[in-house]
């Protein structure tokens, strides 16, 4: 294998998480391009030493299926097709675009720019994974990877306990937060920080378990001598200190659902040992280790961690958490978007027309990753991906109950565990919609394939994978446009946010100097044409259109409005410069729809009502 493929492999799995859990556009546009080139340079590799396979991917066709998925929910379809696929999404079109465009074809994403970035990284994951199976298909990769990490994780652990103990509030004692949030080592979330832990903890657990040094003699005194002496026990003692710390950090980040996940991977960790036949002694040194977190936990004072899941139940014995709320609403937009969705990634467009929370702020997810799936790719998409986790575990157990080497056996159960977890973590968070998580995630899917195949003591066969044969130079050449599409995409993303933060906090009003309205306006522009999926933009432009009254106002508040069908502000906007033409009819349907996609919203009610107001109606229906 090329070592610039490894390094640049290796790159991606440590920039992810240290570059803020990967949650913004720079971080992502990094990790997408490194991944996919990565990529691409092992099947530009493939082609020059014409090997025309494969190794063979555990739940391939699900994970393509699922990206099926997505690309038709962005694909722009008559609404004759909307409606026989997904009637309440035609609906939603019908009280808004079909009012003054009734044959303009539609997607059944609701927010398609934020389905084309689900979508980029939604392969991204994928194209992760099946690199993962074919760079680890060689035991040197394999066992570099897993060290590597193991080294990373401990460090990573250490810094984050650190800055708990040494805090200001800011990451890396450097970067403030500036949409607020509860920041634990490189993250702006805790939970989020847990959630990788949570799945590199096994990782490292196993490894503490398999260096092991063996002792040879009986008695107590001889055995301890020998531990000091014997060769490897400085790594044994160095693992089992990293499994301390990693266990540690994430206790101390006071989530409960990373807790509760990493307790409950550790009692499925160790029924998989004792399924393979694991001595006691083994299960007695993962209590020692247990032994020791709660010892080093005890250091910082157990009371916070307690006081968190008290805070569980109100003073009636009630849960308390507005995350059932949450999940009360979504049920209604599954049921109304049952097979296709919303649109991966439009849960924040969707939600507020099925909000009945009467606190403030903004839900930007579920707040459990398999409801917003459902969700926003329905029943179709919740299919593929369970599909995918059979397969992938089917497969590689059946491998996996054959092994006789030690390491691989420990690291596939680490690997399953750390899957375990982040599953079991998603009922309450999101972690799989946070970048560095989700890809990890991934990665461990790939890691517990490798992990039972890849074989440690045979110089004939690599792998117990099948090589399949496949279309290289197709491939190749999909790979190549999805850089393409990636670079030009996610680049015309940055680039509109740096014209449009030029101007961004700027007021304007009737005493706006029109040459500086023009000197806006021109800002604004090259965003949209940067960016031309984002609608706020043709809105930011079409607002500046009607202060300069330009006739091409109308035609940007349209623009916004297709982009963004659920904006009530958009609609209203509209439906005020459709009354300025004398549409008073359209205008009043746009004004109301623009409360019925914002319940909870009493701007667009104020908005309504002065219209009416103005209309001389102070009674309507």
């Amino acid at each position: 294998m090329n070592r610039g493929i490894f390094i640049l492999y290796i790159f991606v799995l440590i920039f992810a998480p240290l570059a803020f859990g990967t949650v913004e556009p720079w971080s992502l546009t990094i990790v997408e391009i490194c991944s996919l080139l990565a990529f691409l340079l092992f099947l530009l590799g493939k082609l020059r030493n014409k090997e025309i396979f494969l190794y063979e991917i555990p739940g391939a066709i699900p994970l393509l299926c699922l990206l099926a998925v997505i690309g038709i929910q962005l694909v722009p379809l008559p609404g004759s097709i909307i409606k026989i696929v997904s009637p309440e999404t035609y609906n939603i079109y019908r009280d808004t675009i079909f009012l003054y465009e009734p044959m303009q074809w539609v997607s059944l994403s609701i927010n398609q720019k934020a389905t084309l970035v689900e979508f980029l990284r939604v392969t991204t994951y994928i194209v992760f994974y099946v690199l993962t199976v074919q760079v680890l298909s060689k035991k040197d990769a394999l066992i570099k990877t897993v060290t590597i990490l193991a080294i990373f994780a401990s460090l990573l652990s250490l810094f984050a306990i650190l800055q708990h103990i040494l805090p200001n509030n800011k990451i890396y004692w450097l970067r403030g937060l500036t949409l607020g949030g509860s920041p634990f080592g490189p993250y702006v979330n805790r939970n989020h920080y847990a959630g990788l832990m949570e799945m590199l903890f096994p990782l490292v657990l196993s490894l503490f378990l398999f260096y092991k040094p063996r002792s040879t003699y009986k008695s107590l005194r001889d055995k301890t001598a020998e531990f000091f002496t014997i060769q490897g026990t400085n790594v044994y003692v160095l693992l089992g200190f990293s499994a301390v710390l990693i266990a540690t950090s994430v206790l101390l980040t006071l989530s409960r659902s990373g807790i509760v996940s990493l307790c409950i991977s550790m009692i499925f960790f160790g029924l998989l040992f004792f399924r393979r036949g694991a001595r006691k002694r083994r299960g007695l040194i993962i209590i020692i280790v247990f032994i020791l977190v709660v010892l080093s936990v005890g250091w910082f004072g157990w009371d916070p961690i307690i006081e968190r899941f008290e805070r569980l139940k109100d003073s009636h014995g009630n849960i308390s958490e507005l995350r059932l709320s949450v999940w009360k609403d979504s049920r209604n937009i599954i049921g109304d978007f049952p097979l296709m969705g919303t649109g991966f990634g439009s849960f924040p467009n969707i939600y507020p027309k099925y909000r009945t929370l009467a606190v403030s702020g903004v839900y930007e997810h579920a707040h459990n990753d398999y409801i917003e799936l459902l969700s926003e790719g329905g029943v179709f998409a919740f299919f593929f991906c369970l599909c995918f986790l059979s397969s992938l575990v089917y497969k590689s157990y059946r491998v996996f109950l054959k092994r006789r080497e030690t390491y691989s056996i420990n690291l596939y159960i680490a690997s399953i565990s750390g899957i375990l977890s982040i599953l079991i973590h998603g009922l309450t968070d999101f972690n799989l919609h946070i970048g560095a998580n989700g890809l990890y995630s991934f990665f461990l899917a790939g890691l517990a394939v490798s992990a039972a195949n890849t074989r440690l003591r045979s110089e004939n066969t690599a792998t117990y994978l099948e090589k399949r044969r496949i279309p290289l130079k197709g491939l190749t050449a999909l790979v190549m446009g999805g850089l393409l599409l990636c670079f030009i995409f996610q680049g015309g993303i940055t680039t509109g946010k740096i014209y449009f933060s030029s101007i961004r906090d700027t007021e304007i009003n009737d005493k706006t100097p029109h040459e500086e309205l023009i000197l806006i306006r021109s800002a604004v522009l090259k965003a949209s044409y940067c960016d031309p999926l984002e609608a706020r933009y043709w809105y930011a432009t079409a607002n500046i259109d009607r202060f300069l009254g330009k006739d091409s106002a109308l035609e940007r508040y349209k623009k916004a409005v297709r982009l963004a069908p659920l904006e009530g502000e958009y609609l209203q906007s509209l439906g005020l410069i459709m009354s300025e033409t004398g549409n008073d009819s359209l205008a009043d349907k746009l004004l109301h729809t623009g409360i019925t996609y914002a319940l909870s919203n009493p701007a667009r009610y104020r908005g309504y009502a002065l219209w009416l107001f103005s209309k001389g109606r102070r009674e309507t229906e």
